[in-house]
């Protein structure tokens, strides 16, 4: 037997061994409730210095209201509402979405950028922006822009 293998049966036989003589205990003691802190702010454990610059960020807008929904329409086209499994809108990929572009500032011109494209190209070619299209002119166009290497010149 090598030392790999005797490191790694040592570690498991303990493992193991905590695991089941914990669970052998008869009147259930064994297990500990533990108080969850009631609180609004997210529980990954942040430091101070991160909890008041996420609170700051949460505090501040970066999308318009048409760039919000343009996220949520795109969102929602890309992982539609099933019938086991809500949106990504019921998810909150939008709000994420705004977060990381505040969080992350150089993501900021190229997703409002992407933005003005898909309603100017909407406005071009079916004359409306993209929230006004239809659900067929949003899928054909997600469609086109969908596969990189694959995008015609037209969209260039």
């Amino acid at each position: 037997m090598n030392r790999r293998e005797t490191i790694k049966s040592l570690l498991l036989g303990s493992v193991a061994a905590g695991i089941a003589l914990n669970g052998c205990a008869p009147d259930g003691s064994a297990t500990k409730e533990v108080a969850v802190p009631e609180t609004d702010q997210p529980l990954y454990g942040r430091t101070e210095k991160e909890k008041e610059r996420d609170k700051k960020l949460l505090s501040e807008t970066f999308f318009n209201e048409h760039e919000l929904a343009t996220i949520a329409v795109l969102c929602d086209i890309i992982l539609p509402k099933n019938d086991t499994h809500g949106s990504a809108t019921d998810a909150g990929v939008p709000e994420f979405i705004e977060f990381i572009a505040k969080d992350m500032p150089y993501q900021q011109t190229p997703i409002r950028g992407g933005l003005m494209w898909l309603d100017n190209y909407c406005n071009k070619n079916y004359g409306n922006d993209f929230m006004n299209c239809t659900n067929e002119q949003q899928l054909e166009l997600c469609d086109k822009i969908a596969y990189p290497g694959k995008t015609s010149e037209e969209l260039l």
